[in-house]
């Protein structure tokens, strides 16, 4: 869902032509818009490349920039709360140039700067450079849904939403070694570390700053410690089985229905498994209509679980596509997963073939699962204990 790019060089003029050869390389991550733009200090470039999914008009065309010329901003992902954002801050105003999130999030930002961060609901990594007092701002979402790597060089400042901006940049960019290690211990690379030396990943909530050529330390603005202690403070009154089982069903309903806030229609992958199953039936229930849904079959009947799928599209009336992935399929699938591999990770091929299912299908939007079955194992895990405590 879009990607950025940008680089700010405080000694020397930045250069539009590397900047685009950075789009250049991520341009798959947003087809339908690329823009461009240079600081009038000449030292900053930021460009976008944009996947039409709120307000399709050129109107949502990026990077944005404010009136007087002085404040910038590149975004990649999805405000989902931004409508309730503009009828509390900006109930009428009549500025407003499009419909969607992206005008909302700059807005925010000229108004409150940082201080915005905290009633953000979604996923999003975003620069803002302000021309004044030549800084820029950079912001990733709480749980890191968001990619975003930078690098700084010689006096220079990279970030980029992909290792594949910086390859284009320098080919024979160095492997970090140590990295690659642990891949083959845990099977991904963890934050901040990537495959490449020098440069980093953005940890998910929160800041970067460059001022003055100075890159200042990452400021962590979210974390879960916090959200635990203040959700054991206003914990919700459940005292059965019934009660909890609803305010599970009510929270994730909710949340449901904040991702499906889009222009485009939203589909959903459907493995039949737990919780891709729930999210498709909480779907219809937050009153989706048509739900294209997609899965990924397997020749070898014991691996096979699609009709697993099948049964809850035909329950919940889905416009089910199921393909199996045969042998030579597999195979010739392997060149396109690895090219558009950023990050080496054990787990992807999966999300590949179907991802390119959807594609197929017309769909640029769909829910996932992914994190769900961890989510709820950890949760029933630490109820069975809790049980057995009070039992004993």
């Amino acid at each position: 869902m879009c990607g950025i790019a940008g680089i700010v060089h405080l000694k020397e003029l930045a250069d539009d032509p590397r900047v685009q050869r950075m789009l250049d390389a991520i341009r798959h991550r947003g087809p339908d818009d690329q823009g461009l733009w240079r600081s009038s200090s000449k030292k900053a470039v930021l460009g976008h490349c944009r996947l039409s999914i709120l307000d399709l008009s050129s109107s949502g065309h990026q990077p944005i920039i404010s009136s007087d010329g002085n404040t910038i901003l590149v975004f990649n992902g999805e405000i989902y709360n931004y409508r309730e954002l503009k009828e509390k801050h900006f109930p009428n105003d009549v500025n407003f140039r499009s419909t969607g999130d992206s005008e909302l999030l700059f807005r925010m930002w000229e108004r409150f700067g940082e201080d915005c961060l905290s009633e953000l609901r979604g996923m999003f990594v975003f620069a803002v450079w302000d021309d004044r007092t030549e800084t820029l701002t950079i912001a990733r979402d709480p749980c890191g849904i968001k990619p975003l790597y930078y690098s700084q060089i010689e006096g220079e400042l990279i970030f980029a939403s992909e290792l594949k901006a910086f390859k284009a940049l320098n080919p024979k960019w160095p492997v970090d070694y140590e990295s690659m290690g642990l891949f083959l211990k845990w099977g991904s690379i963890p934050s901040p570390k990537t495959a490449y030396q020098g440069i980093h990943a953005l940890p998910s909530g929160s800041l970067l700053r460059y001022r003055n050529g100075r890159l200042q330390a990452p400021e962590i603005f979210w974390n879960y410690t916090d959200v635990l202690l203040e959700a054991s403070r206003k914990s919700p009154s459940i005292l059965s089985r019934k009660d909890a089982v609803e305010w599970v069903r009510e929270t994730t309903l909710e949340s449901v229905r904040a991702h499906l806030v889009s222009d485009e229609p939203v589909g959903a992958f459907l493995s039949g498994g737990i919780d891709s199953s729930a999210i498709v039936s909480l779907m219809r229930a937050a009153g989706q209509n048509d739900i294209g849904t997609f899965c990924m079959g397997f020749e070898d009947e014991d691996l096979n679980e699609s009709h697993h799928a099948q049964v809850v599209s035909d329950q919940f009336e889905t416009q089910h596509v199921c393909r199996v992935l045969t042998k030579d399929a597999f195979l010739s699938s392997l060149d396109g997963f690895f090219t558009s591999l950023d990050q080496p990770t054990l787990d992807g091929l999966n999300t590949y073939v179907v991802s390119q299912l959807a594609h197929e299908q017309g769909y640029k939007v769909v829910t996932s699962g992914i994190g769900g079955d961890e989510l709820f194992t950890a949760i029933g895990v630490i109820s069975l204990m809790c049980r057995n405590c009070i039992d004993a």
